[in-house]
């Protein structure tokens, strides 16, 4: 007796499939073709409809149901999908643009259109984004998701906002046009990632920093220009060191100082900054005290620690990473509860255990820490806000739901943890 054929294993799963087919990363014929190689050899355990299906294919819907019969998944019940746009958010965003002399009825129509798509399209939240994750991957290794981020971007108009953008007295005078305000803050997706993040930048922090982010891009263009000639005098440099010769060495330094007084020619002034010195020995309450004194300044802030001689940027950093490191000390967690993670049987100077992200732990109502935590997360928004603005890291593997829900947004039953995940902590 010959024995029965072992089924293939699907190439994607039935879910992938069907977000794939109607987002159009997958078509039909790919999904027939594997649908055949599936089925080779067990054409009688299928149902009639599966084998007319694959006989001469079909719609998108019958084409589904014939890949979950082969797959063994039952049916999907009904998700909730993302909302429509309100009819008031479009209608704001067409007086937005007729306000500020944007005319023509197809262009509105255009951009309220795209705004639909974005919103009703693209993942929000991180549930979303992670179903999104799990589509298949197309020859070029990207997903359908990444795919249609890239179609909405608009390549004339996130030029337009840079040329705008390269304007520096509109910038640090505030005068830019209104029409840049409107739609990155109602049609996010037609602008490429650098070109909102310029504009962040650019329109964030205050005059101050837009006078200095506006000299630094200047700078920047001038330096490259004379990046040959700072190489060789660099090379020069080496030459003169290693051979000893200090005429040359006077010389070589000499002229790296009048190209660099080139450069800087046009600056206005330097960015002000404060500097402070905290102990290593109790390095988080003192950046908690660092940073409640020095939250409402617009300087920029750099750190030393008492009795070290080091200073700079690095040093700064390495202050943002010692805090950060501080915060995962199983020794804090246990004096307030933070995180939904395990520090038992952990050493007081060792580091909590956690899986992979970080998220804030639920407290009781009417818990006797709430208040203690409350603060110590009200210090990590302005350490995280400091070092935002002035180009630092603070290393957190923060949860994807904790930023969602820091933006305002709201979470699903989806988003809990699977059980075990978290250590025991939530049961």
């Amino acid at each position: 007796r010959r024995p029965r054929p072992t089924p293939a294993a699907p190439r994607w799963p039935a879910a992938a499939v069907e977000s794939g087919l109607t987002r159009g990363s997958l078509t039909a014929d790919a999904v027939l073709h594997e649908l055949r190689a599936l089925c080779a050899g067990q054409e009688s355990r299928l149902s009639p409809p599966t084998l007319a299906v694959l006989q001469r294919g079909g719609d998108l819907a019958p084409l589904m149901a014939a890949y979950r019969e082969v797959t063994g998944v039952p049916r999907a019940t009904p998700g909730a999908s993302a909302p429509l746009p309100a009819a008031d958010s479009l209608a704001a965003l067409a007086d937005d643009l007729a306000r500020y002399g944007v005319a023509g009825a197809a262009f509105t129509e255009s951009l309220s259109a795209l705004a639909v798509l974005s919103e009703r399209l693209l993942p929000s939240a991180p549930d979303d984004a992670a179903a999104a994750a799990a589509e298949p991957e197309q020859a070029g290794g990207a997903s359908s998701t990444d795919n249609l981020r890239r179609q909405l971007v608009s390549p004339r108009l996130s030029a337009k906002l840079q040329q705008q953008l390269g304007d520096a007295l509109a910038v640090t005078a505030g005068a830019m046009p209104s029409w840049c305000e409107v739609l990155l803050r109602r049609c996010l997706a037609l602008f490429s990632a650098g070109a909102r993040a310029r504009y962040f930048h650019a329109t964030a922090f205050g005059v101050s920093r837009a006078l200095y982010w506006s000299q630094e891009q200047g700078v920047a263009a001038v330096r490259a220009a004379y990046a040959e000639e700072l190489a060789a005098l660099d090379r020069a440099r080496l030459e003169a060191e290693v051979s000893s010769d200090a005429q040359g060495m006077a010389e070589v330094l000499e002229q790296l100082s009048e190209v660099e007084d080139r450069i800087s020619r046009d600056r206005m002034g330097a960015l002000r900054s404060d500097i402070a010195r905290v102990p290593r020995e109790a390095l988080l309450p003192s950046a908690e005290r660092l940073m409640s004194l020095h939250a409402g300044s617009a300087s920029a802030l750099e750190v030393q620690f008492e009795g070290e001689s080091g200073f700079g940027s690095g040093v700064t950093q390495n202050f943002y990473s010692a805090v950060a490191n501080e915060l995962l000390k199983a020794r804090h967690q246990r004096e307030l509860p933070l995180w939904m993670a395990d520090a038992a049987g952990a050493d007081p100077d060792g580091f909590i255990t956690h899986p992979g992200h970080l998220f804030p732990r639920p407290l009781p109502p009417g818990s006797p820490a709430a208040a203690a935590v409350l603060s110590r997360f009200r210090f990590l928004g302005r350490l995280m806000a400091k070092a935002c603005r002035d180009d630092f890291i603070v290393p957190l593997p923060l949860s994807l739901d904790f930023l969602h829900l820091a933006r305002g947004g709201t979470l699903t039953y989806a988003a809990l943890p699977p059980a075990g995940a978290t250590g025991g902590v939530v049961a």
